[in-house]
């Protein structure tokens, strides 16, 4: 959000990685060192904190094509001992792209509950792991992904595709 760094995923020796380019001092670092990442799959669809400060992303632990995946929610802070913290696990199903509220508290994303029957809006917080918190007002016969907040603050903009019968 403040225009001074560019993140992406990078494959490396089979796993995935979080690499950030700081585009005012010219460097590419790695978020996590070789010993502290435990994810074997970091998807690209993740989002910066309204802060700059840290990266939350869907990742997961089990091999890439293995149906025993468990996905999680996390993140973790771009600069120090970088220690993610998972705000969300699920085994299963769920769509990839991350959004933070522009509080910094939340991270908005769209698992697939039994309780809805496919990928809805959910706010999860950021400070502990706790169930999904249900995004009020979605229609029951639509698919919604993809968040983001316009600049207002107070409108969100989702995909919303009709659930396939």
């Amino acid at each position: 959000p403040d225009g001074c760094m560019i993140a992406y995923t990078r494959l490396k020796e089979g796993r995935s990685d979080l690499v950030v380019y700081d585009i005012v001092e010219d460097e590419f670092f790695n978020v996590f060192d070789r010993e502290r990442n435990p994810f074997q799959q970091i998807f690209g669809n993740f989002s910066w904190s309204p802060d700059s400060t840290q990266v939350a992303f869907k990742a997961t632990m089990a091999p890439a094509g293995t149906n025993n995946a468990e996905f999680q929610i996390a993140t973790v802070h771009v600069f120090g001992a970088a220690r993610p913290f998972v705000a969300y696990q699920q085994q299963g199903y769920f769509t990839a792209a991350v959004e933070w509220t522009l509080s910094g508290r939340r991270i908005m994303c769209s698992p697939s509950l039994p309780s809805h029957g496919t990928e809805r809006l959910h706010f999860l917080e950021t400070d502990r792991l706790a169930d999904p918190i249900y995004v009020q007002g979605q229609e029951p016969d639509r698919r919604n992904t993809g968040a983001s907040w316009l600049p207002d603050g107070k409108t969100l903009v989702y995909m919303s595709r009709p659930v396939k019968k």
